[in-house]
């Protein structure tokens, strides 16, 4: 009923806030100018070619290119290479990672050497944690798609994205720089580092991968360079093989439209169309509060928040507040950089901030006490991911400890939100009565309190916008103020572009892999791309968005069913 479906729209509304909160404070100005005369595409540099420690009879490969404006330590991409020296490669398959995520994540086995040394050296301390630690890094080698496909014969690649080379001990005021680090930019850094791929591998066209944000920019470099690049696409919980899906139900809708009407007073003429409120209200009223620097502009990992979004914080707090959903925004990991470097030295240590010597939270639900190490904590930390096991569902066995503990312990900090925002037109909208499947469902909330939430943070989020307006016009009223800020953010959101409306002319095979939190996101399967060759590879419910990376039952879920893809379109 309404109950079970208004939990998935405002589960997808809650991830759009979360999103928009987990950032700095914004700032104007400062745009990032590439001046393409001073392309070095020719200008690589081997900087690594040696057998992986991990897995000796894969040669790793690292190159490196500098990037314009060739200012900063993070102007520069690298490429990263696994190949089995002792089978010629079947093809060339190219995996985009996600957000906080890079090449050196997916590929290098640096986290897994030292967590083998840290499980022995701890052998007598945690007896029991330390052999099956050392048990699961035994399966990584099947859980890791990178791993996996470059064993059984393919030529792999991945790419850092410049995010990769961003300090991670900078403050968040100070990464203003990533500002307009958007779409138009990870495309082109991408085209860049697969011409240099197929160039490597002898290939005209590769296999295009991507997980989570990777399969989004999968997606949208395919729809230019499909003809020219690309045998296929494999989408890991980056898609659902076509448009993006956001389904509101109607009921859920009539509700929010009628506190957007009531609140926000005459509205523009270009957010009513047949009597009806647009979507398009809604992705503006997002942009503003971006133009206006009330969300910031860079997406922090650690959590942490600047003292200047504390109102942003209370406001999203009240409303998950009123709708009983069980969530806290405040908090995050202090000192996040040296967090990370001490769980990548030693996973069994203790979990402590380095610096404060202060235990790290969550703590241990049934002692109530801090875990007994870094490999402890981190697993319970991510396993409180909203909806629950939209993250991981290591509660539920489809993960372990030392899978959780590769990704966190090596995610970069920071994120360019421009990025996502730009993602908000590519979405389209549903109003629906449909009902939404149960198993993607999480905590019921009471719809009863659903206008008051909303009606709370709009007042509250006008109020923002009107203290960090700016209008020399004394007889503008705040309506009519707020009405042009919105229109011209309206224009703006026009203006972009949309590289979703080119989908439905990709003509290459495709297949796509979806966990509880792809499903929620983008929608069920959904081809909506030329080629007939689209396969539903798997929606798992059951799994979180972590689990389709690096999973338990990766290896039989997501990566024999790639391998096989593969080896009938190779």
């Amino acid at each position: 009923g309404i109950m079970f479906r208004t939990f998935l729209f405002l589960s997808k509304i809650i991830f759009i806030l979360l999103i928009l909160i987990d950032c700095n404070v914004g700032f104007s100005g400062n745009n990032v100018n590439i001046d393409k005369s001073k392309y070095t595409e020719d200008k690589w540099v081997l900087i690594k070619n040696e057998p992986l420690k991990f897995i000796p009879e894969l040669m790793y490969s690292v190159y490196e290119l500098e990037r314009p404006p060739y200012k900063e330590v993070y102007d520069k991409i690298r490429l990263h290479r696994l190949v089995n020296s002792s089978i010629g490669p079947k093809a060339t398959v190219f995996i985009l990672p996600g957000t906080y995520s890079s090449a050196e994540q997916i590929v290098s086995d640096k986290f897994l050497v030292n967590a083998v040394e840290s499980a022995i050296e701890h052998k007598s301390d945690f007896p029991e944690l330390s052999q099956k630690t050392l048990e699961d890094i035994n399966t990584i080698p099947f859980r890791s798609i990178t791993y996996f496909l470059a064993l059984n014969g393919y030529d792999v690649f991945s790419m850092d994205y410049r995010t990769h080379f961003v300090p991670k001990n900078l403050s968040s005021s100070s990464t203003k720089f990533m500002a307009d680090w958007g779409w138009d930019f990870f495309m082109e850094e991408a085209k860049v580092a697969i011409k240099k791929a197929k160039e490597i591998s002898l290939r005209d066209k590769i296999f295009l991968a991507g997980e989570s944000f990777g399969g989004m920019l999968a997606m949208n470099y395919a729809t230019m360079n499909w003809r020219e690049d690309l045998m296929g696409l494999i989408l890991l919980d980056g898609g659902n093989g076509g448009r993006w899906r956001f389904r509101v139900p109607l009921e859920v809708w009539k509700l929010v439209e009628s506190e957007f009407l009531n609140n926000l007073g005459e509205l523009p003429e270009w957010s009513i169309v047949d009597g009806k409120m647009s979507p398009n209200l809604l992705q503006s009223l997002i942009y503003t509060l971006f133009d206006l620097g009330i969300l910031g502009y860079t997406l922090d990992a650690s959590g942490r928040q600047t003292k200047e979004l504390t109102d942003v914080l209370k406001l999203v707090n009240n409303f998950l507040k009123i709708l009983e959903i069980p969530i806290s925004l405040d908090g995050g990991i202090s000192n996040y950089d040296k967090v990370q470097q001490a769980m990548i030295n030693d996973i069994f240590d203790e979990p402590i901030d380095p610096i404060t010597g202060i235990y790290l939270k969550p703590y241990n639900y049934t002692t109530d006490k801090p875990y007994d190490t870094y490999l402890e904590w981190v697993a319970a930390y991510n396993s409180d991911g909203f909806p629950e096991g939209s993250t991981t569902n290591y509660v539920g066995g489809e993960n372990t400890k030392l899978g959780i503990a590769l990704i966190e312990a090596t995610f970069d900090r920071f994120w360019p939100l421009i990025s996502y925002l730009g993602s908000v037109k590519m979405f389209e909208f549903e109003i629906t009565t449909s009902n939404e499947p149960a198993e993607l469902i999480g905590p019921l909330i009471n719809t009863d309190k659903l206008p008051i939430a909303v009606r709370e943070t709009l007042i509250g989020l006008l109020d923002l916008i009107r203290e960090k307006s700016i209008t020399t016009d004394e007889n503008r009223s705040p309506i009519k103020q707020l009405n042009m800020m919105l229109t011209k953010s309206y224009k703006k959101l026009s203006s972009e572009k949309n590289y979703s409306k080119y989908y439905k002319d990709i003509d290459i095979p495709l297949i796509s892999f979806e966990s509880r939190f792809g499903l929620l996101l983008w929608g069920p399967f959904t081809p909506g791309i030329k080629s007939k060759d689209v396969t539903n590879g798997g929606e798992y419910p059951f799994l979180g968005h972590l689990d389709i990376f690096i999973g338990k039952n990766n290896d039989k879920l997501v990566n024999i069913p790639v391998l096989n893809w593969l080896e009938e379109r190779k």
